[in-house]
């Protein structure tokens, strides 16, 4: 390597060659240089590349189960691809302005001793570190101890820092994370700059589908495990998925009911026409129908047909979603039929009130013709035996009364023999 006149490093590769006279003696060397330096710093790229292109495949093979452990890789392999020693990775919600740390190496956690280290901080409260954010673009300062006029200085006990790199992860047009690294041996330029850039791009990528996965997956399983029946079916009625509680309730298996059209089915004939014009009209209906499962049992289902549109506002499908209601409607049937002998005894305590009156008149009458009998006539005995019906109609009068007032009856010993005998 050497200097130029204008102090610029040149890579020479010398090549010497021994002269020799006729008796084979050396007698000199021939020496010619060749200016490589381009193309040391082309293998160098290629080497950087390959190196790129391996972070790359170890972060998009990396298998774990958390997003925390995953970005944990992330930024081990941004390092690696850098050289850096320390780095960390904050999320950053563009609405608040706010930045929340998602992971930090080792070695900061160690060497860093401030009192109170902070999870989150707002934009508008940090130095040139937010620089990226609010420029939009990658900040680099291969100098970091010297004078610069957005530093605001660091917090006793945080880690001396030499050399800095940050880049901002965009998701379309909102920053959504930045990365930052430092303490490098050499200088950071564009290739590492570039490098990191698509390593964390690709690396935010992988973590957006994975939340994106698992939120697909705790979607999936509610719906699965949902008591609420769940169908989605095509524009023209054709079911593409049932849940397991249309299995339980229907008594079919999702086999035997995923590919057959809801709407050919005979209790859903009648009325499928007006409901169906009005889905695909985008509207949605909610309403009761009367299923029969497999063993021919029915049950009511409360179901709401909704419309599912894509973004252009076309309809892409329908779903379906239902309650079992068959309780509940046997519930409201024997409510109907309380209410029903509720209002029946109602009316017969009214009838049974004024009939009492009547028979209090005639039992009067019938006391009264007594007295105008003689003891020894056929007659009294009759009147007796009036007056023996007149009470136990009276007794019956008292039995609907007591059933109309809604009140407590009192309890007391009957003689079994002269209810048979009568």
């Amino acid at each position: 390597t050497v200097l130029t006149r204008g102090n610029i490093e040149r890579i020479i590769a010398w090549h010497n060659t021994l002269l020799h006279d006729e008796q084979g003696n050396i007698t000199g060397t021939l020496s010619a240089s060749e200016d490589i330096t381009e193309r040391k710093q082309a293998e160098r790229d290629l080497q950087r590349n390959e190196f790129r292109m391996q972070s790359l495949v170890n972060i998009l093979q990396y298998r774990t189960d958390t997003v925390q452990d995953f970005l944990d890789h992330a930024l081990q392999e941004a390092l690696s691809l850098t050289g850096s020693k320390i780095g960390y990775i904050y999320s950053y919600d563009e609405d608040a302005e706010q930045f929340t740390l998602n992971c930090c190496s080792s070695d900061v956690m160690q060497q860093c001793t401030i009192a109170e280290k902070q999870m989150t901080y707002e934009l508008d409260k940090t130095g040139i570190w937010g620089e990226v954010v609010r420029r939009r673009q990658p900040v680099v300062i291969n100098d970091f101890q010297g004078p610069h006029p957005l530093k605001r200085g660091y917090p006793e006990g945080h880690i001396r820092l030499y050399k800095f790199m940050t880049v901002p992860v965009f998701n379309g047009n909102r920053i959504v994370a930045v990365v930052g690294v430092a303490n490098k041996a050499s200088d950071y330029d564009q290739q590492d700059v570039l490098g990191m850039t698509l390593l964390m791009d690709s690396a935010w990528k992988a973590v957006e589908s994975r939340r994106v996965e698992a939120e697909l997956l705790r979607l999936a399983t509610a719906v699965e495990q949902a008591k609420e029946t769940v169908m989605i079916m095509t524009v023209d009625g054709g079911i593409q998925y049932v849940n397991r509680a249309v299995e339980q309730m229907s008594g079919k298996s999702r086999e035997e009911i995923i590919g057959t059209n809801l709407l050919v089915k005979e209790q859903f004939h009648e009325q499928r026409m007006c409901v169906w014009e009005k889905i695909i009209a985008g509207e949605t209906w909610t309403g009761t129908i009367t299923e029969q499962n497999k063993a021919g049992v029915r049950y009511a289902l409360e179901i709401t047909i909704t419309p599912v549109h894509d973004e252009q506002g076309a309809i892409t499908s329908i779903v379906s979603i239902g309650r079992d209601v068959t309780r509940e409607q046997q519930l409201e049937e024997q409510l109907l039929h309380a209410q029903k002998m509720e209002a029946l005894g109602t009316l017969a305590g009214g009838i049974a009130h004024d009939f009492n009156n009547i028979l209090g008149g005639m039992m009067g009458f019938v006391e009264i013709l007594k007295e105008e009998v003689p003891p020894d006539s056929t007659a009294l005995e009759y009147l007796e035996q009036v007056l023996g019906l007149g009470d136990r109609a009276a007794d019956l009068v008292r039995q609907i009364l007591t059933f109309s007032r809604k009140t407590a009856g009192k309890r007391k010993p009957v003689q079994m023999s002269l209810v048979i005998k009568e």
